[in-house]
């Protein structure tokens, strides 16, 4: 495998997780702990990134070093356009029956595939609502914890 090869698949994983994530260069080289121009040249295919900025970025976004080194990685796999930008929408703080949709896809969102054994997608619009406020509620009383706790940096 060539350096520009290597070079055109991290950069093509590197733009895949900032889709996915609804990140931009910036908030990927903190993440990487390098310069928002180093981020650049990944993406421009200038330079590729040394094994410690990928191993931060991996580790940060919890998957193998692998998804972004490899051509077949599932972060070019990943086509569903709908998963994407469920990544970076706005939920409300509660849902109501007229957004019964929204709240079936924040419920995959978060992971939900069952709420207390039952399956919220064979549920009605109502109880997909109640089960999408209950979590809501626990997230955001977790947000407003960790705020509590170590401050409000990040808002």
């Amino acid at each position: 495998m060539s350096d520009t090869n290597i070079q055109d698949i991290i950069s093509k994983n590197l733009i895949r997780l900032m889709e996915i994530y609804g990140i931009n260069q910036a908030q990927l080289a903190e993440i990487a702990g390098v310069s928002e121009s180093a981020v650049g040249k990944w993406i421009l295919k200038r330079n590729a990134p040394r094994m410690g900025a990928i191993q931060k970025i991996a580790d940060h976004f919890n998957m193998p070093t692998s998804y972004l080194l490899h051509e077949t990685s599932p972060l070019v796999e990943f086509d569903n356009l709908e998963k994407e930008a469920e990544k970076v929408i706005q939920f409300p703080e509660t849902f109501t029956v007229g957004i019964a949709d929204t709240a079936r896809k924040y419920l995959r969102h978060m992971g939900v595939v069952a709420f207390s054994g039952r399956d919220y997608t064979t549920r009605s619009d109502e109880e997909v609502v109640k089960m999408a406020n209950f979590i809501r509620q626990q997230e955001l009383n977790m947000q407003q914890s960790f705020n509590t706790l170590f401050g409000d940096d990040d808002q």
